[in-house]
């Protein structure tokens, strides 16, 4: 990686994006979502959460072909699943959760009879920064 794209992409992480509107609505075409969220994937370690696909077929009127939902990893409790019984000192020692319940969330889909895919992205993160993840994106993109 050349110095100048390592200066971009910390430009790109340290100043982390705002739309006018949350949650910020865009249409691309089917070819072209792929590369946003993977350019939305530098700041942000987007987990997918649930994946629909409609089922051809079905008697009821189907909204969406396909959609999937992405959530931040930041999104959600921790959930201690120690067990009680167990001594503390046999016990692990770990670091705090970086769970925190942030709100934020992709949405995209495809309409039937559309070339284009929807994308509703909540970008407003609750509990953290954006930038958190400068460490693991520099780890995996910088070899």
């Amino acid at each position: 990686m050349s110095t100048e794209s390592i200066k971009l992409a910390i430009q790109r992480l340290l100043t982390p994006e705002e739309f006018p509107s949350n949650p910020h609505c865009v249409d691309l075409s089917i070819n072209s979502w792929q590369d946003w969220l993977c350019l939305q994937c530098r700041t942000t370690n987007w987990r997918l959460k649930k994946r629909y696909v409609s089922t051809p077929g079905a008697k009821r009127k189907c909204k969406y072909v396909w959609r999937n939902t992405y959530e931040c990893d930041h999104a959600g409790h921790y959930r201690d699943r120690r067990d009680e019984n167990l001594s503390p000192g046999k016990r692990r020692k770990r670091d705090s959760s970086f769970k925190c319940d942030c709100k934020a969330k992709i949405y995209i889909s495809q309409t039937p009879g559309s070339s284009n895919v929807q994308i509703e992205y909540h970008w407003t993160h609750s509990g953290h920064s954006e930038c958190n993840d400068i460490t693991n994106y520099m780890k995996t993109t910088c070899h």
